[in-house]
């Protein structure tokens, strides 16, 4: 049997064997690792001419049945007398005269390391090192000397190694148990549901050759358990290192683990987690994350070894696994979480833990990647989530705010910068003449603003990296986030017309913010960390939309599209046209909507969902609907449900009554999709509208980038999204090959050739309906054909 190789970086390395004492996860600098790249060259850039920087080394440690491959980058190489110098250099704000690092630290650890690697690739004896520190204020430098013989630097290396492959058994044996049970897996259930094999094979071609895949597959096919279970098996083969099953909803996270509990029944052996918010699992009233404040954080790596190995007798860590473990050894559930996730097969997460420049997983993605398999689930969702990813804004009452908290004498520094943006977007509001126009878009965002920004920043990051006791350090912490994060997004922009700047007054706020039109190419940069990645997803249509903006490569990647596998005669589609839902027409439709909503559901007794575009047009018809209502159980979505009443809304529809349950909701909402009604808990579905997002200045931007390329920029930023929700509303009706239900559109816009050509294949022929006798017959039929 081939020996097991861990590759790893010396990093991580020294960091898996020394990190003791607090966590520290509070305050940190985004701009840190630039910062930090730009001191390396300016140190290295100083030397002399002999001097080599980033100087690549590797070596191979044979641990008996385990193999370790450990590489790195040296900062620097050079010769003192006779004396090769090992330089590993490091950025600080703090002062030069009080820096006293540990012999034993990270920092000299890591240099030595890189010392004995250098030493024994090129037979020296005896070493320099040079641990030296740079002054990010100041520019100076102060270097800590240690001269150190092979015979040391060897005996060192082998105790950090052995330790590291201590740690690494448990967990490598485990994987030969993992693969072992791999071998042996079957699919859960004696058949496949139709396309369903079709799908596992696609997904399982994608991951060995290396491509990425785009899916349109019904609801109800078991698109979850299709592209887990090759991507499990790919873990096996060797092609594939571990699965990303990313979600935008809680409710296709559960889906996950339901498919990997299904696979566990069946004798796999699987270690999952599933990756929570911080603000749901943290057991302080504040996540406020440092030791001085939270005790779960206080001597956080003295205790995560025995948290680790204590929990790992499981195979699913789920949340309240996590919490009760975390709680039991007193450390922070959420990075207790991220940390176990490197132990993990399987990572179900929210799109934003790949996605988001501000919270993406840095332990997995900020290398070159490795073997990963991306799931991305309810794909569509991605394209409105990544475009929000890749914005920034900064609004002058932020500023104001903070300026009124701040002491001017202490913090002048501080203060002025403030003061100085306040003043910037005072007369930004007065040139660009908001209080008229109130929104104007501008190609770039103005050089003199990113100044004012990095103004900013600077005192800031002095002030909270010293000061923990300041009345307004959390409100200071969340405008330094947001700031450096609108410098992040500028820099990403760069030249790109794929972003535009635009001012915009609120009220008397005024705003700038960065608007991304196009995040294909922000995509393509996060699937690159992958092997595959597989996009799926009920309503991926049109087809060349969503390839263009994942980032789809022409002639490498694939799409495909798979048909309904429930039979066409167990669906009514029944369509309205002869009405307009236009903004401006909404008025004259309330009655006659009502008229035909109470036809639709006195044809058959059960429960059914009504979905509309805005929650103004849903209560006007639901009024007048009221009145028309016999006998009937009546539901009215409201704004901001909690996710509790979410559930209790739900829970009507799996109980029994002798009355029809009618529910007003709106399209794209928390009932839009990711809902599960199976059987008789739903027969109808009524879609008013073709769900286009609200008309904006924001939209309007994507379309003017969209129609200035291809053409089609309206349909780009209003058709297909209002689709999407028309057809994801839809997709709650038909689950099971058993299930029977009906569908009314009402729109005029429903029956024209652009709308009839984005309906799903698997739908049967639609009846155009002529007045509301006409929809009791047709419904009438239907329901004594399937009875």
């Amino acid at each position: 049997m081939k020996k097991p190789v861990i590759n790893l970086s010396v990093r991580e390395l020294i960091q898996t064997v020394l990190n003791s004492g607090d966590g520290r996860f509070g305050f940190s600098s985004p701009a840190r690792a630039l910062e930090g790249i730009e001191v390396h060259k300016k140190v290295q850039d100083s030397r002399g001419e002999d001097y080599n920087s980033e100087v690549p080394i590797r070596i191979k440690v044979d641990g008996g049945d385990l193999a370790l491959e450990i590489q790195g980058r040296i900062d620097g190489v050079f010769k003192q007398g006779d004396l090769t110098v090992i330089e590993e250099i490091k950025s600080t704000r703090q002062s030069l005269a009080k820096l006293d690092p540990a012999p034993d630290g990270l920092h000299f650890s890591q240099a030595l390391v890189y010392a004995h690697i250098f030493a024994e690739q090129n037979k020296l004896t005896e070493v320099m090192v040079h641990l030296t520190y740079y002054h990010v204020s100041s520019g100076e430098t102060r270097i800590f000397e240690r001269h150190c013989p092979q015979a040391e630097l060897s005996a060192l290396f082998k105790q950090m190694t052995d330790q590291f492959l201590e740690r690494s058994r448990e967990i490598y044996h485990w994987q030969e148990t993992r693969d072992a049970s791999i071998r042996e897996l079957t699919f859960p259930f004696p058949d496949f549901r139709q396309g369903q094999e079709i799908l596992i094979d696609e997904v399982k071609q994608a991951v060995e050759s290396q491509y990425n895949l785009f899916v349109q597959a019904p609801t109800g096919l078991g698109k979850t358990l299709a592209t887990l279970y090759p991507a499990i098996r790919s873990m096996e083969l060797g092609t594939g290192s571990q699965v990303f099953y990313l979600t935008a909803r809680t409710t296709t996270r559960e889906a996950a683990e339901t498919a990997l509990l299904q696979l566990e029944q069946k004798g796999l052996r699987f270690k999952s987690i599933t990756l929570t918010a911080k603000e749901k699992v943290c057991f302080k009233t504040e996540t406020y994350c440092e030791p001085e404040y939270c005790e779960y954080i206080a001597g956080y790596f003295d205790r995560l070894n025995d948290a680790a190995r204590d929990i790992f007798t499981n195979d699913r860590f789920n949340r309240d696994l996590i919490v009760s473990y975390a709680e039991k050894h007193r450390i922070c559930p959420f990075e207790f979480s991220l940390d176990l996730s490197l132990l993990c097969d399987c990572i179900i997460c929210d799109y934003n833990y790949l996605f988001d420049p501000r919270v993406y997983l840095t332990r997995f993605f900020n290398g070159k990647g490795r073997d990963y398999v991306f799931l991305v689930d309810e794909a569509h969702n991605l394209v409105e989530r990544s475009r929000s990813m890749f914005s920034a804004l900064l609004e002058k009452k932020e500023f104001l705010d903070l300026s009124r908290m701040v002491d001017r004498k202490k913090d002048k520094d501080l203060f002025g910068a403030l003061k100085a943006l306040n003043d910037y977007l005072l007369e930004a509001r007065k040139e660009r003449r908001l209080e008229t126009v109130k929104f104007i878009s501008e190609p770039e965002v103005p050089q003199r603003f990113i100044d004012l920004v990095e103004d900013f920043l600077a005192p800031s990051e002095s002030i909270l990296s010293g000061k923990h006791d300041l009345p307004y350090r959390e409100k200071l912490m969340e405008s330094y986030y947001r700031a450096a994060f609108f410098i992040k997004i500028f820099k990403m922009a760069g030249q790109s017309d794929a972003f535009v700047c635009a001012f915009e007054q609120k009220g008397s706020n005024v705003g700038i913010k960065l608007i991304c039109l196009d995040p294909s190419k922000m995509i393509a940069k996060a699937t690159k960390k992958s092997r595959s990645t597989i996009f799926f997803s009920a309503t991926l249509m049109p087809e060349d939309y969503f390839f263009g903006l994942f980032g789809g490569i022409e002639g490498t990647d694939q799409s495909f599209q798979l048909d309904s596998p429930f039979p066409p005669e167990n669906l009514s589609v029944s369509l309205i046209d002869s009405i307009s839902t236009k903004y401006r027409d909404r008025h004259l439709s309330y009655e006659d909507i009502a008229d035909y909503l109470s036809v639709f559901v006195s044809q058959k007794r059960g429960n059914y969902l009504i979905y509309f575009p805005s929650f103004a047009y849903l209560n006007e018809v639901y009024q007048r609907f009221a009145e028309r209502a016999a006998d009937l159980d009546l539901f009215r979505q409201e704004r901001f449900m909690t996710e509790p009443e979410r559930d209790r809304f739900l829970q009507k529809y799996a109980a029994d009554s002798n009355k029809s349950l009618v529910s007003f909701v709106v399209s794209g909402g928390i009932f839009g999709e990711s809902i599960n009604l199976p059987g008789e808990q739903l027969i109808g579905v009524a879609v008013i509208g073709v769900g286009l997002p609200q008309i904006n200045k924001e939209r309007d931007l994507i379309r003017s980038y969209f129609e200035s390329r291809s053409g089609g920029g309206f349909h780009h930023a209003y058709t297909y999204p209002g689709m999407n929700r028309v057809l994801q509303a839809a997709g709650r009706l038909i689950r099971t090959v058993t299930d029977r239900g009906a569908l009314l559109l009402i729109d005029d816009r429903f029956g024209s050739k652009l709308y009839r050509r984005l309906y799903p294949s698997g739908w049967p022929e639609i009846q155009s309906i002529h007045d509301g006798r006409h929809l009791a017959e047709t419904l009438q039929t239907f329901w004594q054909e399937q009875d």
